[in-house]
């Protein structure tokens, strides 16, 4: 009982030091979800500018609303 009680405890502090020094999945995915929106805020500038200089009459920001194809 006493070996176990250790080994318990071996184990335990060695999970919290690894917790506390590895970086958790969910920061990296922060990281991820920067680039991708950095990217679609892109490619709508760049179709913005595309749409402009073909003689669009009016463009409209995609958003969660615009996105479907509906008018603001």
């Amino acid at each position: 009982m006493d070996m176990a009680l250790w080994l318990l405890l071996a184990c335990g502090s060695a999970c919290m030091a690894l917790s506390a020094f590895l970086p958790a999945q969910a920061s990296r995915m922060g990281r991820i979800d920067t680039l991708e929106l950095r990217r679609r805020r892109r490619m709508i500038d760049v179709l913005a500018a595309n749409a402009c200089s073909s003689g669009g009459s009016s463009v409209h920001r995609l958003t969660p609303e615009g996105a479907a194809g509906s008018p603001e």
